[in-house]
């Protein structure tokens, strides 16, 4: 390997946590003059990323090791994979992603998203009819399924709510549509300046390790606004004395 690869692999493991076999084999599949770290190819993937992105930051209620609770990132052009770091995080990201509905209310979570995929350490999320995935990984089988039990258990009532994901698996229920209709209007002005300022967050996903190098990791958080037609995303990190 080249200095320069070398040089580049250290970088990128610095921005996303991989191992160094894993900053290696991605810096040696680049095209020359790309980026070590991809930017998301499609708007649609760099808005799911920015909603994942907020939701790791706003909905936090168990204390971590790793900032936002994602021990590493995996960054490509067509998705993204999130190594999660225990099975109390998993449950709350799956809650605060997987759409549910309950009657005279909005759609929680993402419309259209639904697990696509189950592999032995991992699964999948991908928003149906989109070029937009995300792959949850780090913990096993048996994990993903007790956090999923966690999820329902613990935060929703089956009988007042639909579980889009598990109603529907292979389409968008209507209340999906219709919220999609309602709140993602393209010709929205406020729903223009949040697609277009989605690569500030889907960028910050990407490069999510390095959080692990500026905060106590416990106590990131985040909101994000927009205002005077700016998307704005406030990251806020306290500091206990001698940490």
């Amino acid at each position: 390997m080249s200095a320069l690869h070398q040089d580049m692999s250290l970088l990128r493991r610095l921005y996303t946590g991989e191992s160094v076999q894993q900053a290696r084999r991605a810096v040696g599949r680049l095209q020359d003059g790309a980026s070590p770290i991809p930017e998301a190819t499609s708007s649609a993937q760099r808005c799911l990323e920015a909603r994942v992105l907020l939701a790791l930051l706003e909905f936090r209620n168990v204390y971590t090791r790793f900032p936002l609770g994602i021990t590493s990132v995996h960054p490509e052009p067509h998705g993204i994979a999130l190594a999660v770091e225990s099975e109390e995080r998993a449950t709350e990201l799956l809650f605060n992603l997987l759409p549910s509905y309950a009657e005279d209310h909005e759609v929680c979570g993402v419309p259209g998203l639904r697990i696509t995929r189950r592999d032995q350490t991992a699964i999948e999320l991908k928003v149906l009819g989109e070029p937009a995935r995300v792959r949850l990984n780090g913990l096993p089988a048996r994990v993903w399924r007790s956090a999923e039990t966690s999820m329902l258990t613990k935060w929703i009532d089956p009988d007042s709510m639909q579980l889009c994901w598990r109603s529907s698996p292979r389409t968008w229920t209507v209340a999906e549509q219709q919220h999609n209709a309602q709140w993602e209007d393209g010709s929205d002005h406020y729903v223009q300046v949040t697609k277009a300022g989605a690569w500030l967050a889907s960028g910050l996903l990407r490069r999510a390790a390095l959080l692990h190098t500026v905060a106590n990791t416990f106590l990131v958080d985040g909101y994000r606004g927009a205002a005077f037609d700016v998307k704005r995303l406030v990251l806020r990190s306290s500091h206990t004395h001698e940490q």
